[in-house]
């Protein structure tokens, strides 16, 4: 077996044995809060979190949550220049199928940005607070 290889057993050897030692001092107000989290808690709170790990400078934190509420609202855009070659006439022969199209596809992921953009703004409104308190 190659160093490289060896190496990489002995690294995944430890980081399950981390993984072991951690779970056991995780306390049972963790698990709690976990377990009563709904699907979208999760999601919005590992994102929070990962701002933080990703950017540990508030500054640059704050200019990326910029860039990506651009972004999203860019998304937003695009998303509303689709809907308008939605046909609006019922007489339109892809009309029956775009409406479907529209309720499954489209506003699921016009909802989902809307979240994404809602929570980030709360978040820069949050930062821009905690900045002017230092």
């Amino acid at each position: 077996m190659s160093k490289r290889k060896q190496q990489q057993i002995e690294e995944v050897i430890e980081e399950t044995s981390n993984k072991h030692q951690k779970t056991e001092q995780v306390s049972e107000e963790t698990y709690e809060f976990y377990l009563k989290q709904k699907k979208w808690e999760v999601t919005k709170n590992a994102k929070e979190n990962a701002f933080n790990i990703a950017f540990p400078d508030k500054d640059e934190c704050l200019e990326f949550m910029k860039n990506l509420l651009r972004y999203y609202e860019a998304i937003t855009s695009e998303f509303n220049e689709i809907e308008t070659i939605i046909p609006l006439d019922r007489k339109h022969e892809y009309y029956v199928k775009m409406q479907t199209w529209k309720k499954e596809k489209l506003n699921w992921a016009l909802n989902d940005v809307d979240k994404d953009v809602s929570n980030l703004e709360k978040l820069i409104k949050k930062l821009e607070k905690e900045k002017k308190l230092y």
